[in-house]
């Protein structure tokens, strides 16, 4: 089963397309907290797909996965 993971207001996140595209942008901040679904993984990098087809990729180490009850 796959569930949603979170991000906190102002997490580093890059608005490309293909993760060989990261060193060729700046970083963006998140201007909220998101959720979102992990679609791929590359290393240490997700790509998310967030609400309204927004697309990112972001460290890992920044997901916040939801408790398990």
């Amino acid at each position: 089963m796959q569930g949603d993971v979170y991000l906190k207001e102002g997490t580093p996140i890059y608005e490309v397309e293909q993760f060989n595209e990261l060193n060729s942008v700046a970083f963006n901040k998140t201007p909220n907290d998101v959720r979102g679904r992990i679609e791929k993984r590359e290393g240490s990098f997700v790509n998310l797909m967030a609400p309204g087809g927004w697309y990112f990729w972001v460290e890992d180490k920044y997901l916040i996965f939801p408790k398990t009850e």
